[in-house]
């Protein structure tokens, strides 16, 4: 019992010392760049980016690194790729390695395998978590115009924007063999690909509660794709304004193989449609979500929108913004499911 106390004691003597270590490393006051705060920090440091705008590619993120800016907001700090190359590479990253408050844009992804994925950030066997992280402008030659997931990669997003991202596969994430990233109160709009215009999967099967997909573009899966076994979790999301490459009806969901949602209190929006709808009715409400204003970029909701709580029949949020102006008109008016499909036989 002695012996166990002392050990017990010893652990945490270290454990304290481990936290007493931990620096703070600020950019640009003690290092000139971003990618030198990581390269000089160690795990459990924190490096933390004064506002402004950053002129960097290529930072290769450190397992066990919290990197922040200074208010912790997207506004806060912008890193410009300048179209040089991807914005971020994370490899091998566990998932006490964070990032906060910052603008990713115009990073690009081309070349070869793999440096043709992941525009504004590359993830290989990596789990970092992401927070108030906004992706603008990417651009990828083949997968995940903002964002790639590639093997056992588990990010973490919360408070994210994925927004006028451009791929082959992915506009705004690409996730393949094995992910399983959590997005919680994330928005997907504007982003464009040939396939999976906002996020395509492929044996991959992320959980998705608070999420907005709006205006999304792509020849097949304007908002999602699925290939394989990819059995996302879909919650408390909003899945409409799906566009085609012409900017005409595009499709919402498109399956293939076994790749099924599970989807539950959430909204599609079938202003665009297709015969590939591969969902089952369920707790899915087919009505107008009723943005602020959609086309200026403004997600949050109407008063009287079913998105909010009080006029819905579950009692709960559905999208990634809460209320931000008082009513508005729809034109369109709430169906059945049946009448759904019928349209798109």
């Amino acid at each position: 019992m002695k012996a166990m106390r002392e050990a017990a004691w010893v652990a945490a003597v270290l454990f304290v010392a481990a936290g007493a270590l931990a620096t703070t490393i600020h950019v640009p006051g003690e290092q000139p760049t971003i990618q030198d705060g990581i390269t000089a920090a160690s795990s459990g440091d924190t490096v933390l980016v004064a506002c402004d705008t950053y002129y960097e590619h290529d930072i290769v993120m450190k397992s066990g690194v919290h990197l922040r800016s200074e208010t912790g907001e997207a506004s806060c700090v912008t890193i410009d790729g300048q179209r040089l190359s991807r914005v971020f590479i994370c490899i091998g990253l566990s998932s006490d390695t964070h990032i906060r408050g910052f603008t990713v844009t115009r990073g690009l992804a081309d070349g070869g395998y793999p440096d043709y994925s992941g525009g504004g950030m590359y993830c290989f066997d990596s789990s970092p978590v992401l927070t108030y992280v906004v992706f603008l402008d990417n651009e990828a030659e083949s997968r995940g115009g903002g964002m790639c997931c590639l093997y056992d990669s588990h990010p973490q997003l919360t408070s994210v924007v994925l927004s006028d991202n451009r791929a082959v596969y992915g506009g705004g994430m690409y996730c393949w063999d094995g992910p399983e990233p959590i997005l919680a109160n994330v928005t997907f709009d504007s982003n464009e690909a040939d396939d999976g215009g906002g996020l395509y999967c492929f044996d991959s099967s992320p959980t998705l509660t608070n999420v907005t997909f709006s205006r999304n573009s792509a020849e097949t899966g304007s908002s999602i794709s699925l290939s394989h076994l990819a059995y996302p979790v879909i919650e408390n999301s909003i899945i409409g304004f799906s566009e085609d490459e012409e900017g005409g009806r595009g499709e919402p969901i498109r399956c293939y193989g076994r790749g099924t949602p599970e989807i539950s209190h959430s909204i599609l929006f079938p202003d665009a449609g297709s015969d590939t709808l591969c969902i089952s009715p369920g707790d899915v409400l087919i009505e107008d979500p009723r943005f602020c204003n959609i086309y200026a970029g403004d997600l949050s909701l109407c008063s009287n929108s079913p998105c909010l709580p009080a006029n819905n029949s579950w009692g709960e949020l559905i999208g990634a913004f809460p209320e931000g102006c008082g009513d508005c008109d729809s034109p369109v008016k709430q169906t059945s499911w049946g009448a759904v499909k019928a349209l798109f036989r």
